[in-house]
């Protein structure tokens, strides 16, 4: 698992398999927590030596923040494309609100974001309807000229 700390923590499983596991506690559904690894992405992965440009696709059931932090050396020097799914209730459960995600992501300089099956059409101003779930595309700032 990424994050922004090197630790072992509990993942929670629902019963259906690990699709749906997090390392967020659900009061419904989780039926067991495992304890795995949790890493920093800047410190595990050797990204710096990976060619071309870079993608990252976020599938952490509310943990984003947290892997955002654990990967901003990264994000900061390869300026990836960012796929996520933003979801209101994955965020509260994790503490968190869908703006904080999107003001995290616009701090690390991805101001522009796009429904994923309407890219690379960008959302004009701020996203809207922050309570419907579903995938959006982080744009770096060095990418607003392509889209």
């Amino acid at each position: 698992a990424r994050g922004d700390r090197d630790a072992d923590l509990a993942l929670h499983v629902r019963g259906g398999g690990s699709g749906a596991a997090s390392l967020v506690a659900r009061p419904r559904g989780a039926a067991r927590a495992v304890t795995v690894p949790v890493r920093r992405a800047d410190a595990l992965l050797d990204w710096r030596g990976f060619p071309g440009s870079l993608v990252i696709k976020l599938d952490v059931e509310g943990s984003e923040p947290a892997l955002l932090r654990g990967a901003m050396t990264m994000i900061a020097a390869r300026r990836a494309v960012i796929l996520f799914e933003l979801s209101a209730v994955q965020a509260r459960a994790a503490g968190h609100a869908p703006q904080d995600l999107l003001a995290q992501l616009e701090g690390l300089g991805y101001r522009r974001f796009a429904e994923i099956d309407r890219y690379p059409h960008v959302i004009e101003g701020p996203v809207p309807d922050l309570e419907r779930q579903r995938n959006l595309v982080a744009i770096p700032d060095r990418e607003a000229g392509r889209a």
